[in-house]
């Protein structure tokens, strides 16, 4: 397992390369873009969510001026957006049933609004993978899918997720056959 100063190391590595690339390139650059969402990546890591989701949104907002809301990146963005919404509401989840749990003996599930973030932001990087992949069949538009059925299932809605699970073995099994 990688230890907290391994973790401290990259993120000082990480803001040094980000001030030297704001400097050099401005603070609109898509190199720039990269270096917030590698940032964003190490706190979602280090479940730092609040500044995971703040880092991937600079991130987002410069590779949308950039690149436009039709580019991969920009669907890989979105996507990790939904994730880090997800991990966040499976944290605040698992910490909340600790508390109910020892509070009054129970550990009921309570909803999470951001559950509907991380599908709002599925959705999304879905429509453009689609939009970019013209309709075919690919594999990361079967994961994103797939992360939404996930969602779904933490929702309490297991027949939407199971309607999700099976588009994204649909295809899969088309790019990658039925074996």
């Amino acid at each position: 397992k990688v230890g907290v100063a391994y973790y401290d190391q990259a993120r000082n590595h990480f803001e040094e390369s980000l001030s030297l690339r704001k400097k050099v390139f401005g603070d609109k650059h898509l190199d720039v873009a990269d270096v917030l969402f590698s940032i964003a990546l190490l706190n979602l890591k280090t479940d730092d969510y609040g500044n995971a989701i703040k880092f991937m949104e600079q991130a987002l907002e410069i590779r949308k001026v950039q690149l436009g809301n039709s580019h991969v990146l920009v669907a890989l963005t979105m996507h990790s957006m939904g994730d880090i919404k997800f991990s966040s509401a499976k944290f605040d989840e698992k910490l909340n049933g600790k508390f109910n749990e020892l509070l009054n003996g129970t550990s009921d599930k309570a909803y999470d609004p951001k559950f509907d973030e991380a599908l709002s932001f599925y959705a999304s990087a879905l429509e453009t993978k689609e939009l970019i992949e013209d309709g075919s069949n690919h594999l990361s538009i079967a994961e994103t899918v797939y992360c939404m059925a996930n969602t779904h299932v933490e929702m309490g809605q297991k027949n939407r997720a199971m309607k999700f699970y099976e588009r994204a073995l649909q295809l899969k099994a088309a790019v990658l056959g039925e074996d």
